[in-house]
This record gives structure tokens, C-alpha cells and sequence, in this order.
């Protein structure tokens, strides 16, 4: 990516995980053909796994957390479901995850009916021609549909104007909306 002057980003957001590759319109080809690699067969080492184990862990126990807008809010949106936490899930989960149950997974989540492709920029016909042609070559299983994992709290979508407000050394306003 650095030698054809392109970026990777990756974000996780409650249900959704994106993977995101940004670079010029001439580079497309390439950063598609990087970005769908996720679709190759997953691997990687025990070692890799448990470096990674211990970055999920250490993101869990964060403290500044604790007192943050960010905590504030989301438990104010998601009131009591494992989504107001910022990482879903528990450390002592981790330490049963191996690299075959991340390969299970990832058989499990992409599937074609669980992803989608968000183009940008000045892409033409033949590039998304390419890049279905690219996905289409990786043996991709169809799945069940899948179900959230978190409920919705019964106030979401019926905020009525509501206003909280959060003591703080610093003055902070946030407008959300469901």
C-alpha cells in the first residue's frame, strides 16, 4: 500500500465491521485486490493470535473509560445491553478464541449475504467489474442469516427530546439521535 501511496483502515462499530483501503483512482486494481485477500482462507500463527488476545484485553481495560462522555452516552443509547460496552465481550472469552475458531468464523461472517462494498472516487464500470470478478473467484459459502447479538433497548427511536447531563471540568455538547 505505501508504494502506491494508499492507506488501510479497519473499525469495528457494534454489529458491523469495516474495512476500508483509500488511494488514488489509478491504484484501484491493486487496492481491491488487497482488500478482498480478506476472503482468502484465514491464518495465523499462535503467537499472533495471543499478541493480538492481549491488544483486545488491554482496549477492555482502558480506565480512563470509566469516566468518559463516550461511556456516558452510550449508556444513556444502549441502557443496559452489551452494547454500551466499547469492546463486546469478556476477557476471559479470549483465552478460549484460537486461530481455528477465527477461521470458523470468518466462514461464518462472510458470507454473500453479509457483506457489501462502499465505492467512492472516480471508479469506472471496468473496475467494478473487476472487483466483482475478484470476489467472485474466492469460494464463499452461503449462510443462515444471522441475528444481532445485542437487543435493542425498548427507548430506542423514542428519545422525546430527552437532555442528560453529565458533570465535567469541561463543556462538551453532543447531539445524538437514533
Amino acid at each position: 500500500l505505501d508504494s502506491i501511496g494508499a492507506t488501510v483502515d479497519a473499525a469495528t462499530y457494534r454489529e458491523m465491521i469495516q474495512l476500508k483501503i483509500c488511494g488514488a483512482s489509478e491504484s484501484f486494481r491493486q487496492c481491491a485486490d488487497i482488500l478482498t485477500s480478506v476472503f482468502s482462507p484465514f491464518y495465523a500463527s499462535a503467537a499472533e493470535t495471543n499478541i493480538e488476545r492481549r491488544r483486545i484485553k488491554s482496549e477492555i481495560r482502558e480506565s480512563d473509560e470509566n469516566t468518559s462522555l463516550d461511556l456516558f452516552t452510550r449508556r444513556i443509547v444502549w441502557e443496559n445491553t452489551p452494547l454500551e460496552n466499547p469492546i463486546i465481550g469478556r476477557r476471559s472469552v479470549l483465552d478460549k478464541i484460537g486461530t481455528k475458531a477465527l477461521a470458523d468464523v470468518q466462514k461464518k461472517l462472510l458470507t454473500p449475504e453479509n457483506i457489501y462494498f462502499c465505492l467512492t472516487g472516480a471508479v469506472s464500470d471496468e473496475d467494478i467489474a473487476y472487483l466483482c470478478r475478484l470476489v467472485e473467484a474466492y469460494p464463499l459459502e452461503h449462510g443462515a442469516p444471522r441475528t444481532n447479538i445485542a437487543p435493542i433497548p425498548t427507548s430506542f427511536g423514542k428519545r422525546n427530546c430527552r437532555i442528560e447531563v453529565k458533570n465535567s471540568d469541561s463543556n462538551i455538547v453532543r447531539f445524538n439521535f437514533d
